[in-house]
């Protein structure tokens, strides 16, 4: 059960007690690591039953694999391993807390955000099948993205079809680059990092118009 403070609170300060020794170089700390799964899958109790994620907890869960993927390289090996594999750990239990829509959800949903899921494979199969992105179908899957922010920015919770493509969007695409070789390894992590971007001004859409 949740203390009063709510998902996205208690989010932060799991992650942050796993993330700010990491920054300090003093390693992976399994019992913060530990805190952090039975964090998310609060997370996920708490969100049964319900069509939306709320925003500012989607925020954490979106960071989650970005957060330790970009501090592992400071770390030599076996560390550096155990950290990655932490990332991927999190973040497969991060798109477990957001389980797939419910059928009956999805009528009240526009086709944009139903289709965000199929338009973000096609962009990864054939970033996989060629090593390299395809900037048309890029292009556009950011191009909805984007329109999808617009249209959810007033909202506090989003559709948990859309928060699945956002959690999924910046690791699958590591780990896409991973398996290039080096030629396009970096156009891939450069997408990655654009795709990123966009998923955090999404997640943030809110918070922009507040402050303006």
């Amino acid at each position: 059960m949740m203390t009063e403070s709510g998902p996205a609170d208690e989010l932060t300060e799991a992650l942050n007690s796993l993330t700010l020794p990491l920054q300090s170089n003093e390693g992976l700390d399994e019992e913060a690591l530990e805190k952090v799964f039975d964090t998310i899958r609060q997370c996920e109790q708490e969100w049964d039953g319900s069509s939306l994620i709320p925003r500012d907890a989607l925020a954490e869960l979106v960071d989650v694999y970005a957060a330790l993927d970009g501090l592992a390289d400071a770390y030599p090996e076996p560390a550096r391993s155990a950290i990655g594999r932490a990332a991927r750990e999190l973040q497969g239990l991060a798109l477990s807390a957001v389980k797939k829509q419910r059928v009956e959800d999805e009528v009240n949903l526009p086709p944009e955000a139903l289709s965000l899921a199929d338009r973000w494979d096609s962009v990864l199969r054939e970033t996989r099948d060629r090593q390299e992105v395809p900037s048309e179908k890029l292009s556009d899957f950011l191009g909805v993205l984007d329109a999808l922010a617009e249209e959810f920015q007033d909202q506090d919770g989003i559709p948990r079809t859309v928060a699945r493509t956002l959690i999924t969007a910046y690791p699958s695409l590591i780990e896409i680059a991973a398996e290039c070789d080096s030629a396009a390894k970096q156009e891939v992590l450069n997408s990655a990092f654009e795709v990123q971007e966009h998923v955090w001004d999404f997640v943030n859409a809110d918070d922009d118009e507040d402050d303006s």
